[in-house]
């Protein structure tokens, strides 16, 4: 019998869950973040279940470890048969998604800022003002990475002159 083992190489926790093919049943593991799992358990699997896992959960990003070092993209999870994923395989595959989806972030900020200000250049009754209001959240919910906390990014967009008296007030930590 073989063993499975799957490596988390997400900034997030996730419940793997597949149906063992030969009992129907569907089986679930949570696998935390930068961690990996055995799902074979103490006996393995035979190949064809193997087979079938590997199919099943390859619609979710399941690469092998040498697919996952040589395929662009971001690859959230990644297994090897009998032994365990290698760490610098993890490391590395970890490291690429995570520049892969802090790209797409700054990407998408660009073009809310582009289309902001497009907003501003485009309407009837031209835009006078626009605020950005950018703000580093922490808490203890959120899980620090590298030293970086989340950060929340808000446009307001006004066509009246901006003063302190028309402002609206500062959201409170509560209302966030």
């Amino acid at each position: 019998m073989t063993h499975l083992y799957i490596a988390n190489c997400t900034q997030q926790n996730h419940i793997i869950s597949f149906r063992h093919p030969d009992t129907e049943k569907v089986v679930s593991r949570s696998v935390s973040m930068g961690r990996q799992d055995d799902l074979s358990g103490r006996e393995g699997f035979s190949p064809p279940v193997i087979d079938a896992v590997v199919a099943q959960l390859g619609i979710y990003g399941l690469r092998s470890e040498k697919d996952a070092m040589r395929d662009d993209g971001v690859i959230p999870f990644v297994y090897s048969l009998d032994v365990p994923v290698k760490r610098d395989v993890m490391e590395k595959v970890y490291n690429r998604n995570r520049g892969i989806i802090t790209d797409a972030g700054k990407k998408r900020q660009q073009e809310a800022a582009i289309a902001a200000s497009s907003m501003m250049d485009t309407q009837e009754t031209p835009l006078r003002t626009m605020e950005v209001e950018i703000e580093e959240v922490s808490s203890g919910t959120i899980p620090k990475e590298d030293g970086l906390a989340k950060v929340e990014v808000g446009f307001r967009l006004d066509n009246t002159q901006s003063t302190s008296e028309n402002r609206p007030p500062k959201r409170s930590a509560k209302q966030r």
